[in-house]
């Protein structure tokens, strides 16, 4: 990864926990355990490609660069551990200053990467990898259900899990655990009412 200073895993594990306490966070420390479907790797985080896709506002647009402020906010929203101090470790023996806007879309790439290797999800995201899944395939079931109990009930239902019960079928050798989402009985008597959620 050649726009990432490599620092030791040990090291860079003390570093980002130290650097997460003192602003509050909390650093996602999964076992040493990949997903393996087939034998092709199954990443957590999400990709570029699928976070467009799953129509979230996108931060990072063609050669636009960043402040480290929106490079760690989006990283964030991949579904990574991600704080500014997080981003000015990686950087640290670069010839630049981290907080200019200096943040590509390859470097945010390349510090995505880096933090799928090391495992260093948050919360929701670390679920899915103890389900079995990964990060799209929960708001992907999530988004469809959205959508189908909208169209179903003629009402804007919005992508929250707070109003879904999660179902999943576990993994298996050939595939990932499936993950689908229905409504939660007192939303959907909420909305038979004509109440709105």
């Amino acid at each position: 990864m050649d726009s990432i200073c490599y620092l030791s895993r040990n090291f860079l594990r003390i570093a980002l926990l130290e650097s997460n306490k003192h602003v509050g966070g909390q650093l996602c420390l999964a076992t040493i355990q990949m997903l393996i479907i087939g034998a092709v790797p199954m990443r957590i985080g999400l990709t570029f490609g699928e976070f467009v896709e799953l129509e979230r506002k996108p931060i990072v647009r063609g050669e636009q660069l960043l402040t480290i402020e929106e490079a760690a906010e989006h990283i964030r929203q991949r579904g990574y551990c991600c704080r500014q101090q997080s981003l000015k470790l990686l950087m640290k023996c670069r010839q630049l200053e981290a907080s200019n806007r200096i943040w590509t879309q390859d470097l945010i790439e390349s510090c995505c990467d880096y933090f799928e290797t090391h495992e260093f999800f948050t919360p929701y995201v670390e679920m899915c990898r103890v389900l079995g899944c990964n990060y799209f395939a929960l708001l992907r079931a999530l988004k469809d259900a959205s959508e189908r109990e909208s169209e179903k009930y003629g009402t804007g239902v919005r992508m929250d899990d707070q109003l879904f019960v999660m179902h999943r079928s576990p993994a298996r050798e050939e595939h990932a655990a499936v993950i689908t989402f229905t409504f939660c009985e007192d939303i959907r008597d909420r909305l038979i009412r004509g109440e709105g959620v």
